[in-house]
């Protein structure tokens, strides 16, 4: 029997309403857990550790913000604390401070390396730890005359600096230009720098040896000296316990 009363229709409206906020909420939830599937997806060896979400399954709180704890720790163990600028490697290096592609202050954890610096592109100071080079001077050019590779041809220098110049045994000799990242020169190199222009009236050791006991000393001249020989490179041949100056080249 038809009643006299009118529909309400307000109950009708009110669950229409609550069933579109409830789609609205599971499209919402959706994207969001496929968002978090795709990150995760991404390579399953490196994310390994993350929980992983499936499509059509609410995700939990707690396990998107271990998510982000997890990415986090993994961040800073590579490169440092977040919310700084410092890059802090931890392994091989430790210490380091990266600017402008160049490393200005390494340090070697296993203490190989104690400190170095570098500056446009070469090696200025290098102190080794275990004591092997304390300090080094990588200068290719150390205590090489001014102008003596454009004037010779090489880079050609006498030891010691100063007198008394006659100082050297052979291999004391040798030693000294090791010390100075050169080598004793050749009769034939002393040869072309005295070709080129060089003089000097100082008896110096040469490479060259008779035997295992005598070795050539001698001088590049250019003039007639009284006490200097003829011009041209004068040489003898002397016992290797003698002392004389040193011809170092590099």
């Amino acid at each position: 029997m038809p009643s006299d009363q009118p529909f309400d229709h307000a109950p009708l409206r009110l669950l229409q309403a609550r069933v579109a906020d409830l789609e609205r909420e599971r499209q919402r939830r959706r994207r969001f857990t496929w968002a978090i599937a795709g990150v995760t997806l991404v390579s399953v060896t490196a994310f390994g550790q993350l929980v992983t979400f499936a499509p059509d399954t609410p995700a939990r709180a707690d396990e998107v913000n271990g998510n982000f704890a997890q990415l986090r720790a993994w961040l800073e163990q590579k490169v440092g604390p977040v919310g700084t600028s410092t890059l802090t490697l931890t392994t091989p290096l430790s210490g380091s401070m990266v600017a402008d592609g160049s490393l200005t202050g390494g340090k070697i954890q296993d203490n190989t390396i104690a400190s170095a610096d570098v500056a446009d592109g070469t090696i200025t100071t290098v102190d080794l730890a275990d004591g092997t080079i304390s300090n080094a001077d990588l200068d290719l050019d150390l205590r090489c005359p001014t102008g003596a590779r454009q004037s010779f041809g090489q880079c050609i220098f006498y030891l010691p600096t100063s007198n008394p110049a006659y100082i050297y045994t052979f291999r004391e000799a040798a030693t000294a230009c090791l010390a100075s990242r050169a080598r004793l020169c050749t009769a034939a190199e002393v040869s072309a720098a005295q070709a080129a222009g060089m003089e000097n009236c100082a008896f110096g050791w040469f490479a060259d040896r008779v035997d295992n006991a005598n070795a050539f000393v001698g001088y590049p001249m250019q003039s007639v000296l009284t006490g200097c020989g003829a011009s041209g490179v004068n040489t003898v041949v002397a016992a290797m316990g003698a002392r004389y100056g040193a011809y170092c080249c590099k």
